[in-house]
C-alpha cells in the first residue's frame, strides 16, 4: 500500500520497520484506519518539504544548485521528498540511527551518521541549505546552543540553517510546562524510544531564549515564522560576514503581515541584547 500510495507523490514508498515516526501516527489512530498511518506519513512528509520550499523562494540560496542537508533525518520521511522536490539540488541526510543512514542510502540519499554530542559531530562538507525539523524541539539545555552553532559551522559562505523550535504558539498544547529564568523548559521524555531522554527530551524555547543563544554565538537571524510548520516557530540563519546583522527594512515590507511582525519581533529583542 506505501508504493502504491507513494507514486502519486513520486517518491519511494519503503518505510522502515524502525520507523517511529510511522508507529507514531499508526498507534495514534483508531484501529478501524490503520491503514491512515501511511498516508499521514507521506503526506507529513510532503508538507513539511513544501514549508521548506516555501522559506527557500523567500531565503534564496546562494546558488542554483545548491547542497542540502536534512539533518535528523530519521529515516527519510522528508529527505525522499526534497530529492523530489529539488531535482537540482544535492541532496543529502543524517541521522544518529546507522540503520536510518544504511536504509537512506537504500534510497538513494547519501547519508552520514551523527554523533550524541556537538563536540564530536563534524562532516567533510559544507552546505548552502541545512534542514534541521523536529531537532531542536528534543535537546537538553546544554547541547541547544552547542548543536546550532555546530550546524552553522557546516555552512558554506551565504548558507542556510533553518530549524523548527517549539515557541509560544505550541506552549499551550504541551500543558504550559514551567519556563525558566531564560525561557526554556525541558522534559525528559519523547516519543523516541532508543535515546536517553536526559539527551533527546522534549522542549520549548520561547524566541527570547533562541536570540539570546544566536547573539551568543555570532549568529545572523534573517527570518523567523510563528507558526511556522504546524504550530512549530521557524527559524532561519545565513552565514554572513559581521557586517550584516538583520534583514533590510525594505525586505521587511514586502513581507506578509504574519511573517513581517514575527521578524520585528526578533529584531527587538536582539537588539535589546542580553
Amino acid at each position: 500500500m506505501a508504493r502504491r500510495l507513494a507514486e502519486d507523490y513520486g517518491v519511494r514508498g519503503d518505510i522502515h520497520d524502525h520507523d517511529y515516526i510511522y508507529w507514531y501516527a499508526y498507534d495514534a489512530l483508531p484501529d478501524t484506519d490503520k491503514a491512515g498511518a501511511v498516508y499521514a506519513y507521506l503526506e507529513g512528509g510532503r508538507t513539511h518539504a513544501e514549508v521548506l520550499r516555501d522559506l527557500l523562494e523567500q531565503h534564496r540560496p546562494a546558488r542554483p544548485d545548491f547542497s542540502l542537508l536534512d539533518f535528523a533525518s530519521g529515516y527519510g520521511r522528508v529527505s525522499r521528498h526534497l530529492a523530489k522536490m529539488f531535482p537540482e539540488a544535492g541532496i543529502s541526510a543524517c541521522d544518529i540511527h546507522p540503520d536510518a543512514v544504511a536504509f537512506l542510502n537504500d534510497l538513494g540519499i547519501p547519508a552520514h551518521l551523527s554523533t550524541a554530542q556537538p563536540e564530536a559531530f563534524s562532516l567533510p562538507d559544507r552546505y548552502d541549505v541545512i534542514f534541521a525539523l523536529s531537532f531542536f524541539t528534543h535537546l537538553p539545555k546544554a547541547t541547544w546552543g552547542p548543536w546550532l552553532y555546530r550546524l552553522s559551522t557546516h555552512l558554506a559562505p551565504g548558507g542556510l540553517l533553518v530549524f523548527s523550535a517549539h515557541g509560544a504558539m505550541i506552549w499551550p498544547k504541551m500543558d504550559r510546562p514551567p519556563l525558566d529564568e531564560d525561557s526554556f523548559s525541558f522534559v525528559s521524555s519523547s516519543e523516541q524510544k532508543d535515546i536517553s531522554g536526559d539527551e533527546y527530551g522534549n522542549c520549548a524555547t520561547m524566541i527570547d531564549f533562541v536570540s539570546k543563544v544566536i547573539r551568543e554565538y555570532s549568529l545572523h537571524l534573517e527570518g523567523f515564522r510563528s507558526p511556522g510548520i504546524d504550530l512549530h516557530d521557524i527559524y532561519v540563519i545565513r552565514a554572513v560576514g559581521e557586517d550584516l546583522m538583520v534583514p533590510s527594512l525594505h525586505n521587511l515590507r514586502r513581507l506578509q503581515p504574519r511573517r513581517r511582525d514575527g521578524v520585528l519581533s526578533a529584531i527587538r529583542t536582539w537588539l535589546s541584547g542580553p
